[in-house]
């Protein structure tokens, strides 16, 4: 009679001894000190679900709920710390967990992406060596290669499904709404603006836009039944970026509203659109006196504390446009002062000069091209990718989690893999054949695959 190998009995009692060490290293953990009893269950409890039912099931719930707290970076652990957020840490577990099926893939990650990301630390590196307080620099650095490069690498390497991405996508969408709500529950900021619960309004302004941007993609993605549903979601978006203040996202709004039809070659689209903006030029006598004081369009006029804000402003780009030419090949490295230019672009070319300005565009365009391809199977949620490389020429934000988790569904997308049929075409999900059309067709296709109607 055949008897199983040794092996095979050990490793259940193995895995068992292993478990009891570890609740016996979260019993000591707990005694010792009350902030740490929190940790010492929370450890535990996620110790009981990866037994129960694994790590990919788990690390893919954490992963989830990165990407539906990213909108609410005012939520931190240690709410002291300015560096991590409740997103920054169920991804980083997240991924944790999924690490052995990220090594396992073979995927094809963008090279424009990879190039970029490689002159970036490149010359960002030069830069913070030859200025007057590297370390400080070197750590900036460091924490835009984190959510620039390795963030998105994560999400390509995992590459999840269709419908995976429409789950993270809806989680995003899901987290501002909550970021809205807990924005009215704890009321306006400065000058009547909403912030919801993230750390300033443009932040909330720049999130709401993003998650319109999304919208997009799930109205298309959704049953003609329940459109309405990503139609709703938009419209507390929009309702969002209104209040929050946020020029600049109500600008990118509108720049995405006008790009949908004409990139979508959408009739209906874009008759919505003209009929919207004919009712507005119509009315807008009578609408703009019940304007929101401190609202988007309140502030876009002139009113309340943008002037204030243009001086600030126009005196950080004035400065920081000064210091880059007196050293526009290697910049000045990055510091806390470098960071305060309301211009993503004139920030790391004055931090890291001219030629880590070249890398930084060529990230964020293998991302927003995606957009701008044609064909059947269109990235939709490439939308957010153009909104965010207008915003930021109008606020300081480079390595923020919640808006590149946004991006990273973006790239998710590009290998995410089946097409599914359009829900209104009535077509029957048959067997798969290898997309010709699509840059990762071919031999090294790593499994991404076309769905085709099926025979009848």
């Amino acid at each position: 009679m055949l008897t199983r190998p040794a092996t095979h009995q050990v490793a259940p009692l193995a895995a068992s001894a292993a478990a009891v060490l570890v609740l016996g290293a979260l019993v000591l953990l707990a005694t010792q000190g009350t902030a740490l009893v929190a940790v010492a269950v929370a450890l535990a409890l996620g110790l009981v679900a990866v037994l129960t039912w694994g790590t990919e099931r788990v690390g893919t719930a954490l992963v989830t709920l990165g990407v539906l707290s990213a909108p609410m970076n005012d939520l931190r652990p240690i709410p002291s710390a300015d560096i991590a957020t409740f997103s920054d840490v169920f991804l980083l577990l997240g991924f944790g967990l999924l690490l052995p099926r990220l090594l396992a893939r073979s995927p094809r990650p963008q090279a424009l992406h990879l190039v970029g990301s490689l002159v970036l630390i490149t010359f960002g590196m030069l830069a913070s060596l030859a200025c007057p307080d590297p370390v400080t620099s070197i750590g900036y650095l460091g924490r835009m290669l984190t959510t620039l490069t390795f963030l998105p690498l994560a999400f390509v390497f995992w590459r999840p499904g269709r419908r995976m991405v429409n789950v993270l996508a809806w989680a995003y969408v899901v987290g501002q709404l909550v970021s809205m709500l807990g924005g009215f529950a704890r009321g306006p900021v400065d000058d009547n603006r909403y912030d919801g619960l993230t750390t300033h309004p443009n932040f909330y302004g720049m999130c709401a836009m993003l998650a319109g941007a999304i919208c997009l993609h799930l109205f298309r993605e959704a049953r003609p039944g329940r459109r309405w549903i990503p139609l709703l979601a938009l419209a507390g978006c929009a309702a969002s970026v209104l209040n929050s203040g946020s020029r600049a996202a109500l600008l990118a709004a509108v720049l995405l509203a006008v790009l949908y039809p004409l990139l979508d070659r959408s009739g209906k689209a874009g008759y919505t659109l003209a009929l919207g903006a004919s009712l507005l030029v119509a009315f807008a006598n009578v609408l703009l006196p019940h304007v929101q004081q401190g609202s988007a369009i309140d502030r876009l006029l002139g009113n309340t504390s943008s002037a204030g804000s243009d001086t600030v402003r126009e005196q950080a780009l004035s400065t920081t446009f000064q210091d880059f030419l007196h050293h526009p090949l290697l910049g000045e490295g990055f510091s806390a002062v470098t960071t305060e230019t309301h211009d993503a672009y004139l920030e790391v070319a004055n931090a890291f000069g001219i030629f880590a300005l070249l890398g930084y565009l060529a990230i964020l365009w293998s991302i927003a091209r995606l957009a701008f391809r044609q064909g059947g199977d269109r990235n939709r949620l490439a939308y957010a990718a153009v909104g965010y490389c207008f915003i930021i020429l109008f606020i300081n934000t480079i390595w923020d989690r919640f808006a590149w988790v946004a991006l990273c569904l973006v790239l998710a997308r590009a290998v995410s893999g089946p097409v599914d049929p359009d829900p209104t075409s009535g077509e029957e999900v048959g067997d798969e054949i290898t997309d010709p059309g699509s840059a990762t067709s071919g031999p090294d296709a790593a499994g991404v695959r076309q769905r085709v109607p099926a025979a009848r």
